[in-house]
C-alpha cells in the first residue's frame, strides 16, 4: 500500500492517469521540474488529503482530481493558466480554492458535486473569469481581488 509519493525533481509531467485510483495515497510532493498534470492524473485518490502544485505547473489537466474525495483544499499556483474540465469533480471534501491571476481558463463542471466547497477566492477583476459553466454549489461564494 502507497500512502506517500515524492516525485523525483527530473520530471517534467505527470502522465495521463499516472496515479489513477491510487485509492490509499494520502500525500503527494511534486517537484518544481513539472510543468503539465495531464488528464486523470490522481483521478479516483480517494485518499489523497494533502498536495502542493509547485510554481512551475502551468496546466491541469480534465478530471485531474476528479474524486480526490477527502482533499480540504488547493492552491493553485500563479504559474497555472489552464484548469480543465471537471478538474475538481467530487472532491466532497474540498471547502476552498486559491485561483491565482494567471488562470485564463477554468473547464466545464470543475468544481461539480464538490458539496463542501464554501469559498473561491480569485486573483483577478470581478467577473474576468467565466465560472458559471463551473457548476460550483449554490451556497459557494466567491471572492474577487479587492475582497479579501
Amino acid at each position: 500500500i502507497i500512502e506517500g509519493v515524492t516525485i523525483p525533481n527530473d520530471v517534467e509531467s505527470i502522465g495521463k492517469s499516472a496515479f489513477d485510483d491510487c485509492i490509499s495515497l494520502k500525500k503527494l510532493t511534486i517537484p518544481n521540474s513539472v510543468i503539465y498534470i495531464d488528464d486523470c492524473a490522481f483521478m479516483g485518490c480517494s485518499a489523497l488529503t494533502e498536495i502542493v502544485i509547485p510554481d512551475s505547473v502551468i496546466h491541469i489537466g480534465d478530471t485531474v482530481f476528479y474524486k480526490c474525495e477527502s482533499l480540504t483544499e488547493i492552491i493553485i499556483p500563479n504559474s497555472v493558466v489552464h484548469i480543465g474540465d471537471c478538474a475538481f469533480f467530487g472532491c466532497k471534501s474540498l471547502t476552498e480554492i486559491t485561483i491565482p491571476n494567471s488562470v485564463f481558463s477554468i473547464g466545464w463542471d470543475a468544481f461539480y458535486d464538490c458539496k463542501s466547497l464554501e469559498s473561491i477566492y480569485i486573483d483577478k477583476e470581478k467577473d474576468t473569469l467565466n465560472l458559471s459553466k463551473t457548476n460550483m454549489p449554490e451556497k459557494c461564494k466567491v471572492y474577487w481581488r479587492g475582497e479579501f
